[in-house]
């Protein structure tokens, strides 16, 4: 993975990818560590670029990118899906090319991003034209279970501290909820420093990369344009209804922001 950037903030570990949280006693921390651990059963024998037959395109219904030429280099753009198979990237052992076009999340962020100092703290900005669908970098941090987050989400308003988890819900085949939890408070990578606007300019989408835990990846769902702040909804199923007293004033500053951060439960 190709990712030179750093933290402005001192008191916190860059990390390129996720790592595991500190340990707990439970059946959710030891299935999250055996995922963790885990490989995707599935691989490739392809031979250089995939193309529809190989088996991690098929996994993920079709095609996940669409290569195109900019300034004399391939680049590529997601593909919105209309199913609703997960995207599933070629990995290690796998026999395709490492620069196969099923392999983009896995290659690191995009060049050219900066953090900068904004009205809301820091803010993640691009030096440079971002084209729609471009993946910018993953929302990489600690994973950890339900309970820690909420003993986290807890501290960090008892201290007044910002709080950076985010929880990605997913339904399985029996339609049973799965939950993966990240927390780049302490340990994380430029992702963190993303921050909400309620009409944001980038969506996550989870990607997997050989492993059943899958990243939060970050592509841009417009057109951004040079020195413009990347930003994504932190809460894309938020009740608008929920009390406010103890909400978060929202400084988007977007025609349509809803006043209040999006409220977070585990």
């Amino acid at each position: 993975m190709n990712d030179n950037y750093t933290h402005v903030d001192t008191e916190v570990f860059y990390i390129t990818e996720n790592i595991m949280g500190p340990f707990e006693d439970s059946s959710e921390y030891e299935q999250l560590l055996n995922n963790f651990n885990s490989l995707l059963s599935g691989s490739c024998s392809c031979s250089g670029n995939c193309t529809q037959l190989c088996r991690c395109v098929q996994a993920s219904g079709g095609d996940n990118y669409l290569a195109y030429l900019a300034d004399g280099q391939k680049k590529f753009t997601l593909i919105p899906k209309s199913n609703s198979c997960p995207i599933i990237e070629c990995n290690d052992i796998c026999s395709c090319s490492v620069v196969c076009g099923n392999r983009v999340v896995q290659t690191g962020p995009a060049e050219g991003l900066e953090i900068r100092s904004c009205d809301k703290g820091y803010g993640l900005f691009t030096a440079t034209f971002i084209h729609s669908g471009t993946f910018i970098c993953e929302y990489a941090g600690e994973l950890i279970t339900a309970n820690q987050a909420t003993k986290r989400h807890e501290n960090n308003e008892t201290l007044g501290k910002s709080n950076y988890i985010f929880c990605l819900r997913e339904m399985s085949n029996d339609r049973q909820p799965i939950l993966t939890i990240v927390d780049p408070a302490v340990f994380g990578n430029i992702g963190r420093y993303i921050n909400h606007s309620c009409e944001p300019n980038c969506i996550v989408t989870p990607v997997r990369c050989g492993s059943p835990v899958p990243k939060f990846a970050i592509f841009a769902s417009t057109d951004i344009e040079e020195n413009e702040e990347l930003t994504f909804n932190y809460g894309l199923n938020d009740d608008v209804k929920q009390n406010t007293t103890d909400r978060t004033k929202c400084l988007c500053k977007s025609k349509n922001c809803s006043g209040f951060m999006p409220f977070q439960s585990y």
